[in-house]
């Protein structure tokens, strides 16, 4: 069996996007990437969530808010192949660069 061999990023398709007024955006201000043996990818996208609040109007209390907690508001898989290419125009917008080592096919006896 013929391993992963990671394809040369190239220029961007035209394509066309539609959909997206429809989906609400989200701020994420944690997340954690996995990845799996069979090569594909993870995204899981976190928002901090504050313990309700009970007081009385009219009132002022100060004092810290509890530890909060994060809840995951959205989860994206993609193989390989988009990961890194989501890596390389992450890098790209932030005037860095990055590269991926040549991956050579090999077969299993």
């Amino acid at each position: 069996m013929a391993k992963y061999k990671s394809p040369r990023l190239q220029a961007s398709k035209a394509l066309k996007f539609v959909g997206t007024e429809a989906v609400l955006g989200l701020f994420a201000d944690a997340y954690i990437v996995t990845h799996t043996s069979d090569k594909s990818h993870s995204l899981f996208f976190f928002q901090s969530q504050l313990p309700p609040i009970a007081g009385t109007e009219g009132i002022t209390q100060t004092g810290q808010v509890g530890p909060t907690t994060q809840k995951c508001v959205a989860r994206i898989g993609m193989s390989e192949p988009t990961f890194d290419r989501l890596l390389k125009a992450m890098a790209e917008n932030r005037g860095a660069t990055i590269s991926f080592p040549e991956q050579k096919e090999t077969k299993e006896s």
